[in-house]
């Protein structure tokens, strides 16, 4: 909740996936701080969230809303255009499909082009343990010298 509110983007997203790969649910207030998050990573997260059960309250996609038209696909909102609208999780804004009608990302979607793999962080099953992190080991032979 702090860091939505001060546009800690990269916090946010690392609490959100965390939520994904653990299986927590998003409390009322957290799911009212991220839906106010102008961000594409947090938006698709917290989308991905909401899809599988993972909050206590709906998000308000309004903010997030404004982004689903044909020109948000060509500025800095252009992931979140187009993902939300090829997972179904945000319908285009004025209707129809502004994702299909585009000539460069209808392409995209017509060839199954996705940049957020919805698999890569899912939930362990029940009584799993938690995933324990893994440091990369130094590889034998390797001198690491300070100059």
């Amino acid at each position: 909740i702090d860091h939505s509110q001060i546009a800690h983007s990269s916090e946010v997203s690392w609490a959100l996936w965390a939520c994904l790969a653990l299986g927590i649910t998003i409390s009322m207030d957290a799911s009212a701080a991220v839906s106010n998050c102008d961000d594409s990573v947090v938006a698709l997260l917290a989308l991905h969230c909401e899809s599988i059960g993972l909050v206590s309250a709906p998000l308000n996609h309004g903010l997030w809303m404004n982004y689903m038209i044909q020109d948000s696909l060509y500025d800095d909102n252009w992931l979140l255009s187009y993902e939300a609208n090829i997972k179904g999780w945000l319908p285009s804004l004025r209707g129809g499909d502004h994702v299909s009608s585009d000539p460069n990302f209808g392409f995209m979607k017509s060839m199954g082009v996705s940049f957020y793999d919805t698999t890569k962080a899912v939930p362990a099953e029940p009584g799993d343990p938690p995933p324990i992190p893994i440091t990369p080991a130094i590889p034998t032979g390797l001198v690491i010298s300070r100059s």
